[in-house]
């Protein structure tokens, strides 16, 4: 004969209790892990950027300037891009292989860049971190002690407000 579980009304409150518990963990659980993935996005492509920013600079690339109209990683995009495209056969502009291409794709946004001598090119025109938010480009040292670097802005955490800088990053 199999016994069965017998669940008395008084015992009622303390097992919805401890099932809410459970699922409250679990729930934690999964937020505390998606934000640690999130973080380590965003410190690999912060990474990931300012090791092209410094490629970039080693072999003779300008400062990018900012462009009107588009918020300040794009200038610096668009600059690392047109110096690794080359026309194909055809006249049409292609990317070579570079280190931006092997940023994630979902962190990434394609558009069209205007390249020397006329036409266009697809490339990536802007990147955000791990949680979503856009990376910024910081040129000018003068209005920040970490640029020339990358940084984006963090979400609160404990209700304070938190830049993180590419150049501490890969320190």
């Amino acid at each position: 004969m199999v016994k069965r579980i017998h669940i008395s009304r008084s015992e009622l409150p303390i097992l919805f209790a401890g099932i809410i518990i459970v699922i409250g963990v679990m729930c934690w659980s999964h937020t505390q892990q998606k934000r640690t993935d999130a973080m380590t996005n965003t410190r690999i492509t912060l990474a990931s950027l300012q090791v092209a920013f410094q490629q970039y600079r080693e072999f003779g690339g300008p400062m990018p300037k900012l462009a009107k109209g588009h918020n300040s990683i794009y200038s610096f995009l668009a600059a690392y891009q047109r110096f690794y495209a080359r026309r194909n056969f055809a006249g049409h502009w292609k990317n070579n292989p570079h280190l931006l291409i092997y940023l994630r794709r979902e962190l990434t946004s394609m558009g069209w860049i205007s390249m020397p001598g006329g036409g266009k090119m697809r490339a990536m025109v802007s990147v955000r971190d791990g949680f979503g938010h856009r990376i910024h480009f910081l040129n000018d040292p003068a209005k920040n002690i970490h640029a020339p670097c990358f940084a984006v802005h963090l979400p609160m955490i404990a209700g304070k407000r938190k830049w993180i800088y590419s150049s501490d990053e890969i320190r």
